[in-house]
């Protein structure tokens, strides 16, 4: 309590990092209390780290439901994503007109998605992309890269060194939530536990979005040259955009009202899907 009050203090009085130890200290004291985690994200917000903020946040609102100020921290959070409010989004306009000069019959422009870059094979057959046919030229991934973050830094990392610029937008798969299971466990699946530290789906994009901005693989809209315009569009696709009848003919009457299964990873801060 003396630790969280402490870092009550040090918010009124301006000072974030000081609140944040202080709130993170008291959470660890009391996993289970919600209001230090409030704190954390009210300091993480002054210190313009959204990530954390969205974290601490969406952590306080699953251990209570109930509490207001986290629930309106998340929404917070969601709307400065929406409307790009955020230092790193900010930034990742800086490369918009850096190719307006470029000859449009010299700009290639190639697309891939569902790489799927944990699977047997995948891995290797990036790396045997040329390293010098693709040099000048534009990537867009269309999502679906690998199902962990860290394959999916691997897959980005690999690709990134074989073209000029990759413009990149997740997938379903990218923004799975796993955890280990007994189930897994029996099929012998090698899965990365990430439940532990993200709280979501949202938790994990935001993970997702500042790995890119580390490796320079662009989420942003650019012009690659000349009059070529490149949109990343993130969105989001629903069941109900096929009506019930039509789902019915591929799924039973109980699955035709549920959520596809694909997306059991999948978990956000709101109904969707």
């Amino acid at each position: 309590v003396v630790l969280s009050n402490r870092a009550g203090a040090f918010l009124r009085l301006e000072l974030p990092s000081e609140a944040l130890a202080d709130a993170l200290a008291s959470s660890d004291r009391d996993p289970r209390w919600a209001k230090p985690l409030v704190r954390a994200g009210q300091a993480a917000l002054m210190l313009n780290d959204l990530k954390s903020t969205y974290q601490h946040y969406a952590k306080a609102r699953r251990l209570d439901e109930h509490y207001k100020m986290a629930g309106d921290g998340v929404n917070e959070c969601l709307q400065k994503m929406i409307r790009w409010e955020y230092p790193a989004a900010a930034k990742r306009w800086a490369r918009f007109s850096a190719d307006r000069q470029r000859p449009r019959e010299r700009t290639r422009i190639w697309a891939l998605s569902d790489v799927f870059f944990d699977q047997h094979g995948v891995p290797e057959w990036c790396k045997s992309l040329s390293s010098t046919f693709f040099r000048d030229d534009v990537l867009l991934l269309a999502g679906n890269l690998a199902d962990s973050l860290p394959q999916l830094r691997f897959a980005l990392t690999v690709l990134k060194s074989k073209f000029r610029r990759i413009f990149y937008v997740p997938g379903n798969h990218d923004l799975w939530v796993r955890r280990v299971t007994l189930q897994t466990i029996l099929k012998g699946e090698k899965v990365k536990d990430e439940q532990r530290q993200m709280m979501d789906s949202v938790s994990k994009l935001l993970e997702v979005l500042q790995v890119c901005d580390e490796l320079g693989v662009e989420t942003a809209p650019a012009e690659v040259a000349a009059g070529v315009f490149v949109v990343p569009m993130f969105s989001w696709y629903s069941r109900d955009f096929v009506d019930r009848e039509k789902r019915k003919e591929k799924a039973s009457e109980r699955d035709a009202d549920t959520k596809a299964t694909i997306d059991q990873w999948i978990t956000w801060p709101f109904p969707c899907g």
